[in-house]
């Protein structure tokens, strides 16, 4: 049995859509579905309900899940150990984001000591021609930019969190929904971003307009403002994780306003460097072990 294909097929089974799997292997959507057809065939059975280029596992799909799941984490862990020990990747890649990836990246570096990580925070607009000049190598963005010479990979769903002081009465919840902030005094991050404008809409599909207190706060601010209980606030979740802070609550919010799905950006007609590929291989061993074991 093909160990990559066998990771193929985990990515495949998180994606559950061949072209998007594809990208994310760096292989041709035909390669990927010849191998997944190899693997089935050595199995005896199909493994996923077909649908045009969409694909869902069926029970033998399911049943062989955990086993890939294993042997994808351990053949990420067998090319780091190795890459580490060669010294054969090393060097540094350049990023830039829309928002603080700082958890990830910090993980990644702790686990491959010769790969070098410069990040460059950048305004959407501006991001495209970063990309294009090569001054970054990879960005990160809140936005499915349709662009013929970049390849966009789908990294994450997010999700909204209410930002509440220890002394609230929902912060010990682990869900609530924005019904409950009405009246309450809200701290909002600049017009400007992103969260500004989900937080107003999914307050007035809450059936109700948010109480200013203060707007044109810095993430950090934000939550500082909150621990001296000046207000509370609502924020994409990935970014108000990057400002934790003691005396602070992040609960998940139950709301049918849809937040940006974040994407990974790259040139579809540059390759990519080692290092680059890497930290795609790692993003996606991470995204399958939180996507699929839940």
């Amino acid at each position: 049995m093909d160990l990559e294909h066998l990771y193929e097929f985990a990515v495949l089974a998180e994606s559950k859509n061949f072209s998007e799997a594809a990208e994310k292997l760096f292989i041709s959507q035909s390669a990927l579905s010849k191998h997944i057809k190899s693997l089935e065939q050595e199995l005896g059975v199909p493994l996923f309900n077909r649908e045009n280029r969409s694909a869902t596992l069926n029970e033998y799909g399911q049943l062989l899940l955990p086993h890939a799941l294993k042997i994808s984490e351990i053949r990420y862990a067998c090319l780091t150990d190795f890459h580490n020990k060669l010294n054969n990747i090393n060097g540094a890649i350049n990023i830039c984001f829309e928002y603080p990836i700082f958890n990830l990246l910090a993980s990644f570096e702790k686990e491959n000591p010769n790969i070098t990580i410069h990040v460059r925070h950048v305004p959407p607009h501006e991001m495209v021609e970063q990309l294009r000049s090569g001054k970054c190598e990879l960005a990160f963005l809140y936005e499915k930019e349709e662009q013929k010479d970049l390849t966009s990979v789908f990294y994450r769903q997010d999700s909204l969190v209410a930002v509440l002081p220890n002394s609230h009465p929902l912060a010990n919840q682990t869900s609530i929904s924005l019904e409950q902030l009405k009246g309450e005094n809200f701290i909002m991050l600049s017009q400007r971003a992103k969260e500004y404008a989900i937080a107003i809409e999914a307050c007035q599909k809450a059936g109700f307009e948010p109480k200013i207190a203060l707007s044109g706060c810095i993430g950090r601010d934000v939550v500082r403002f909150v621990k001296e209980e000046v207000g509370v606030s609502i924020m994409i979740k990935s970014f108000a994780l990057q400002h934790q802070l003691d005396g602070v609550k992040f609960v998940d919010i139950i709301s049918s306003t849809p937040v940006p799905c974040l994407y990974i950006y790259y040139r579809k007609n540059v390759q990519l460097s080692p290092c680059a590929k890497h930290l795609l291989d790692y993003i996606n061993a991470k995204t399958i072990q939180n996507e699929l074991i839940k």
